[in-house]
């Protein structure tokens, strides 16, 4: 009946064609699929953020309010199942930037009865990562808040039949320790475990988050589950826990960099991979993630934004903007757009042993890097790709300007 139907896509090349951004208007969402990664961020009916990694679900479960998480008061003066305490109904104000190889977006969520504005952005990059970023804005005063932001569902099945798939268990590793919590249903409670600020987070060898700004890590081995559900163990990358705020109270930004399909080592060797830079603007956020400069901007006007970083490296990287080398610290400086996300691609970088003396300004485009010295002492360095290439040593003398041109070199 109905003959022998149709023969099944080849796997690889069926991937492939399902690769891309997707946009979503109507439907508040974007998505990006890679062949082995996927990313999406919504900003209504659960406004919620996904890294998974090649086995998709089978690691890390879309739970709600996932990497925007918990924001739960004592005192409710919000409207009941409005306050978006535990599932985020809506969002005061979003934005996207949606481009052929990832995305960036931006919302505000107003928790409680307004007396805390979580500014989020969540930008997905053209490598496979995506960064979450997160600034709570105390509005109001407020007592005895629980605050469980970065949140990770955690898939820990037992599948007999499976086992790739429910190995029963959870490998999990911070920079200090390991654990292996088991998957089962159950009457014995759930077992929570604490543990103090890690600059990397690792889940069974295939999900990896380096964290910067984090208060802390909870992860809860769950064993009590409704009878439909499924088993789920749940990761919180910034457990504030219950803090009570002054109006005005300033909170450091929390920063993840999610890496699908990376090991417990290949992520301890990527904390280096993220650097938050020291923000000159308020509600400004900007970084380094690997290989992009990833901006946000919570203004609701026009910034001209600048961050500064210590250069650790004999290297630095360049990027769309302005970009200064001043006594062994890296400055950016852009126009970023009102209430915006987004990444730019390294350009170039440069290499050099002492950046200890310089004072350099450096403007690059794709074929073009204009370098002037304003310091009163010769300086050289080494012009490189974005891979690190060498293209060029320089010697620049005192107060002097140089363009360097990629279709003369």
């Amino acid at each position: 009946f109905g003959g022998i139907g149709a023969e099944p896509s080849d796997q690889h090349e069926m991937m492939e064609r399902l690769s891309g951004v997707y946009y979503f208007p109507f439907g508040s969402l974007i998505v990006h699929r890679r062949r082995d990664s996927f990313a999406s961020f919504s900003w209504r009916n659960n406004c919620m953020g996904l890294c998974l990694p090649e086995a998709g679900m089978w690691n890390i479960t879309p739970i709600f309010s996932s990497f925007t998480g918990h924001i739960v008061f004592s005192d409710k003066k919000g409207v009941q199942g409005l306050s978006n305490e535990t599932f985020i109904r809506n969002t005061l104000r979003h934005n996207q930037t949606v481009k052929s190889d990832g995305f960036a977006a931006c919302a505000t969520i107003s928790r409680g009865d307004n007396e805390i504005l979580q500014d989020v952005a969540f930008v997905s990059l053209p490598s496979g990562e995506a960064v979450y970023i997160e600034q709570l804005n105390i509005k109001k005063d407020c007592e005895n808040v629980t605050i469980e932001t970065g949140l990770i569902g955690i898939r820990n099945e037992n599948l007999p039949a499976a086992p790739d798939l429910g190995p029963g268990e959870v490998q999990f590793y911070t920079d200090s320790t390991k654990r292996s919590y088991p998957g089962f249903y159950g009457n014995e409670p759930d077992v929570i475990e604490d543990f103090k600020p890690s600059k990397f987070v690792n889940v069974n060898n295939t999900m990896g988050y380096i964290l910067s700004g984090s208060s802390g890590i909870r992860y809860i081995n769950k064993h009590v589950y409704p009878h439909w559900k499924g088993v789920e163990d749940r990761l919180i990358l910034n457990y504030v826990g219950k803090k009570s705020f002054m109006e005005k109270d300033s909170i450091p930004p929390f920063v993840v960099m999610a890496m699908p399909n990376k090991t417990y080592q290949e992520t301890a060797m990527s904390v280096s991979d993220l650097t938050v830079m020291n923000s000159k603007c308020p509600n400004t956020i900007l970084l380094i993630a690997k290989e992009y400069l990833v901006v946000s901007n919570f203004n609701d006007s026009v910034t001209d934004a600048a961050g500064v970083f210590e250069i650790k490296k004999g290297s630095v990287k360049i990027f769309k903007g302005i970009n200064r080398i001043i006594n062994k610290h890296y400055v950016w400086h852009g126009e970023l757009p009102k209430f915006s996300s987004d990444y730019y691609p390294c350009l170039y970088e440069i290499k050099s042993v002492d950046f200890l003396r310089f004072n350099l300004h450096v403007f690059a485009t794709k074929e073009k890097v204009y370098f002037e010295n304003i310091s009163d002492r010769k300086i050289e360095f080494t012009l490189c790709n974005s891979y690190g290439e060498d293209l060029k040593n320089i010697r620049l003398d005192a107060n002097s300007i140089y363009v360097w041109n990629s279709s003369k070199s």
